[in-house]
């Protein structure tokens, strides 16, 4: 039994994570503490800009992890999604209404889906950048973009 520094509540040790450089092997916080702090500092400025630098520097090992561990087929990774899905169709009904129509277009032939990125001329899966905004006239008017080049876009429409 360890006391946490953090929450002071006294649990077993299987509730800390291993620590070689401490005395008694095991880390001052308890899991949910350590968790928690990490969680909320994500959320500051230092948090965000540490995880974008990280996301950039090891993007090829990032996605050879994704490719290795397809998270997203699991049953877990499924309810995930579709809650993802569900939330952004309540909360922003014409970006849905974008996306839909634009998937619709692709589906039906109307619009042909390129193989490689716009901007880079990465192959793969190539997704559909409503550059124009979301309103009905540019729903077919995107740029077709990869993930990381997608990724990159948003963050500069947003800085604008």
């Amino acid at each position: 039994m360890k006391t946490c520094t953090c929450c002071k509540q006294e649990k077993a040790d299987s509730e800390y994570w291993n620590n070689r450089e401490a005395s008694d092997g095991l880390q001052s916080r308890c899991k949910e503490c350590s968790r928690r702090v990490r969680r909320e500092w994500g959320k500051t400025d230092d948090g965000k800009a540490y995880q974008r630098e990280y996301r950039r520097k090891n993007r090829d090992k990032i996605n050879a992890r994704k490719r290795e561990n397809p998270w997203h087929r699991t049953e877990k990774g499924k309810v995930s999604n579709r809650k993802a899905y569900l939330k952004v169709q309540r909360e922003q009904p014409e970006k849905y209404k974008a996306r839909y129509n634009l998937n619709n277009a692709v589906m039906l032939g109307k619009i042909e889906r390129p193989t490689v990125c716009e901007k880079c001329g990465t192959s793969g899966m190539i997704q559909g950048h409503h550059h124009k905004g979301y309103a009905e006239e540019y729903w077919l008017d995107v740029e077709w973009l990869c993930a990381s080049c997608h990724g990159q876009e948003n963050v500069t429409c947003l800085g604008e």
